[in-house]
């Protein structure tokens, strides 16, 4: 029999061999397992070529559950396609029922590619099943196992028909052209991801069937979450919250812990909103309700960032000719009165290892600007 700790084991090895080699997709890679463990669906957001379907099929190599599901959605996708042809035999019964073999309705992992494209009485017929993992079969009413459903698209849907089953995708990833140079230097060297282990349904359900305390202060920080979201009209249905309590407990799962902690809250900055220009909000609303200390840290580096910009993109030659050595002078002057005050509000934070970080890059950054002043004034350019 398996165990829960072999199990996740076998889970972390496999999340690290994705994670090494999507580059820049660790988050989206942490919600497919957080999917596949709570049984919520996932959405994966993003301009085109950024890998968000060549992540989800590798990610479903991983897996051996017995029954996968993929299909590319459009315009002209019909009910056939993803349910199975009407039964011939059924009709000469007066029956309408479908065959559903190798389809949708029989599948534990489900991937739907450019969900949105499809059009609307296809996805709405999607409702029960991605939610209530039921599936209307002429007059039978037929449980299916689905596990997870995963969407992929470009794009919103853009039928408001469509927001109920926007809104069961509880998981949304926004997953972007890769950032960092040597990120993308790396890219370009990858070697393809062998395939050496996969998660069976016995590890699945060994990690699922981890007991989960959720404790008084954990339940109040859910229902303080709540709030400060609803007070910023962030406001969801109580179908969502229940789901939010089955992610938060997949979360501590996912670590090998019997209770939930602050830390678990994280989950919900890529479950708790609408469309992606609303993330940076509610990831700052959770941040400083999970943890203020943690929030406040981040600002001031952000602001540090902010107040080191006009001296790091100054060309100082440039500038002593247009305006003056004065000018560049002055620069200097404000940004160390700047980087004073933020470093007075450094030093009232609780000690920690990323007060201390913060404060030796705040050192740095001063010594930087003193020797910019004394070299720029001693050579009058």
């Amino acid at each position: 029999m398996t165990t829960a700790k072999a199990a996740l084991k076998k889970l972390n090895d496999i999340k690290d061999s994705l994670q090494g080699y999507f580059i820049e997709r660790d988050d989206a890679v942490e919600g497919l397992f957080l999917s596949l463990i709570s049984k919520q669906n996932m959405l994966l957001l993003g301009p085109p070529g950024t890998a968000k379907s060549m992540l989800v099929n590798k990610f479903a190599e991983f897996i051996d559950d017995g029954s996968h599901f993929e299909y590319l959605l459009t315009k002209f996708t019909v009910p056939e396609e993803l349910f199975g042809p009407v039964s011939l035999k059924g009709l000469k019964e007066d029956k309408y029922e479908r065959v559903t073999r190798n389809k949708l309705p029989e599948a534990k992992f489900v991937f739907l590619d450019e969900i949105w494209k499809a059009n609307s009485s296809i996805l709405n017929s999607l409702l029960t099943a991605v939610n209530e993992r039921i599936f209307f079969n002429g007059t039978k009413k037929q449980r299916i196992p689905l596990r997870m459903l995963v969407g992929a698209s470009n794009e919103y849907p853009q039928d408001n028909s469509l927001s109920a089953l926007y809104d069961r995708f509880m998981l949304k990833y926004w997953v972007d052209y890769i950032n960092d140079d040597s990120s993308f230097s790396a890219l370009l060297r990858l070697e393809d991801i062998k395939v050496e282990t996969k998660l069976t349904e016995e590890d699945i359900e060994a990690i699922q069937q981890q007991e989960v305390k959720w404790p008084t202060d954990i339940e109040e920080l859910l229902l303080e979450i709540k709030g400060v979201l609803k007070k910023e009209n962030f406001i969801f249905s109580d179908r969502k919250w229940v789901s939010v309590v089955k992610l938060v407990t997949a979360a501590a799962q996912l670590k090998g812990r019997d209770t939930v902690l602050r830390e678990d809250f994280a989950i919900l900055s890529s479950c708790l909103w609408h469309e992606h220009k609303d993330r940076h909000i509610v990831v700052s609303l959770i941040e400083k309700t999970i943890d203020p200390f943690e929030s406040r840290i981040k600002e001031l580096e952000d602001q540090l960032v902010e107040i080191m910009a006009p001296v790091k993109s100054l060309n100082i030659k440039e500038e002593v000719v247009a305006k003056g050595l004065h000018s560049v002078i002055d620069i200097f002057v404000q940004t160390m009165k700047n980087i004073n005050l933020l470093q007075s509000k450094a030093e009232t934070l609780k000690d920690s290892p990323k007060k201390k970080k913060l404060l030796n890059i705040i050192e740095i950054d001063k010594s930087t600007i003193e020797t910019l002043t004394v070299t720029t004034t001693m050579s009058g350019t």
